[in-house]
């Protein structure tokens, strides 16, 4: 008798079981073919100490600076093509503003940058269409500089098993001229440096030191937040949310 009442059980069990896998599969195919496509970056930015005779990028103030890339795109090809304008966009409770098609800034220095918090993205394009990511704030990134540097000379910085995903490095002079920028531009160049190489070996060509006198160079080791436990109503496979620390060291170049 115990057989025979076991076995509706085990069919139950097995038929919750396979709505579960069928739920799940729903949830993965939903976040491939969604066509809402975020590439997003959380840069958080260190001056450093008694630098007063180098002057920086105003979109370099101290704090965090951010950026959100929109599209409506089915594949990669489309990214560049079907920017999404007229959105709104938060990054916790901070509104970004849009600064050109699809893209949108957070104002330099509006919100503290601390590694290890998790920082929530929200997006909305009309007709309660919303999505939203976490994002998870990178530490900054360990680095040598000299103290003198000679000028148009390459200048190399190894961030080689650091776990870092990648690495934007700037370079800028004492009037604030940014001489050197690694950092993409536009959704597609930031797709594709979300899948590039791990954080290495970097070399800063001579040209980012044209001329003698004080420059500052940044450097962040980028983390990226990637698939759908991080993410809702969004392409899974093609957004990605990248953070890091810059961190600013002065060099003499003579």
């Amino acid at each position: 008798m115990s057989i025979y009442r076991t076995v509706p059980v085990l069919w139950v069990a097995l038929g919750l079981h396979g709505c579960a896998i069928v739920s799940e599969g729903r949830d993965i195919l939903a976040g491939l073919t969604n066509p809402l496509v975020v590439q997003t970056l959380v840069l958080g930015v260190e001056l450093p100490s008694g630098a007063d005779n180098i002057t920086f990028p105003e979109e370099f103030s101290a704090g965090s600076t951010g950026t959100a890339f929109l599209a409506d795109a089915g594949n990669v090809a489309d990214l560049e093509n079907a920017p999404i304008s007229g959105a709104e966009v938060w990054m916790q409770a901070e509104v970004l503003d849009e600064a050109g098609p699809g893209a949108y800034t957070l104002a330099p220095g509006a919100m503290a940058y601390a590694a290890g918090q998790e920082w929530s993205l929200r997006v909305s394009t009309g007709g309660n269409r919303e999505a939203s990511a976490r994002i998870s704030l990178a530490p900054a990134a360990d680095f040598e500089l000299p103290l003198v540097h000679p000028a148009e000379a390459s200048l190399t910085i190894n961030l080689t098993d650091q776990g870092f995903d990648g690495a934007f490095v700037v370079v800028n002079d004492a009037e604030g001229n940014i001489t050197f920028d690694n950092r993409p531009q536009g959704i597609r160049e930031f797709y594709d440096f979300t899948r590039g190489e791990p954080a290495g070996i970097i070399e800063i060509p001579g040209e980012a030191f044209p001329d003698a006198g004080p420059y500052a160079v940044g450097v962040a080791g980028i983390q990226t937040t990637t698939g759908r436990d991080n993410m809702e109503r969004m392409n899974t496979a093609l957004s990605s949310m990248m953070s890091g620390n810059l961190v600013f060291e002065p060099i003499i170049v003579e």
